[in-house]
């Protein structure tokens, strides 16, 4: 071929991921990025990372992250004491583990919905001073627990 001697050679094809594999990635940011402002105790800005990573994961229909950002949406809810809409995260979460087979997502919503039941049983909305405490207690108790569950499946 003598295109070189002629013209500009030609261009050379644009490879681009495709939009799914993008979507995939921006959800999975999304999601880090939220737990990250989670656990810095940044929880209005945790629950907008996971409201993306929901919206994203429902357009794919990636339902195991639609389950895991329900589930943390529910947490950050709870944080910010909107008990009504934790529990319908939880909820929906739930549902989701329990309608694609993932037994342990199904019961870290469990554990979740029980110490945020224990939460609302002894701390009202009017949020008493000893709240935070309970509330990393009852963490730490899950984060055990959690790893008790890890440890039972190997």
């Amino acid at each position: 071929m003598l295109w070189f001697a002629f013209s500009e050679p030609p261009a050379a094809p644009q490879l681009l991921a495709p939009p799914l594999v993008n979507q995939t990635n921006t959800a999975a940011a999304l999601y880090q990025t939220g737990q990250r402002l989670y656990y810095q105790g940044r929880y209005a800005e945790a629950l907008s990372q996971q409201q993306q990573t929901l919206a994203i994961a429902q357009d794919i229909g990636d339902r195991d992250d639609e389950a895991d950002a329900l589930r943390e949406l529910g947490i950050a809810y709870l944080e910010l004491w909107q008990a009504d809409k934790a529990l319908q995260r939880h909820q929906d979460a739930l549902s989701l583990y329990r309608d694609i087979g993932d037994r342990a997502g199904e019961a870290t919503v469990l554990g979740g919905m029980g110490w945020m039941t224990c939460i609302w049983w002894c701390c009202p909305p009017a949020k008493p001073p000893w709240a935070a405490q309970m509330l990393k207690a009852l963490r730490r108790l899950a984060l055990a627990s959690t790893s008790s569950m890890v440890e039972l499946r190997r």
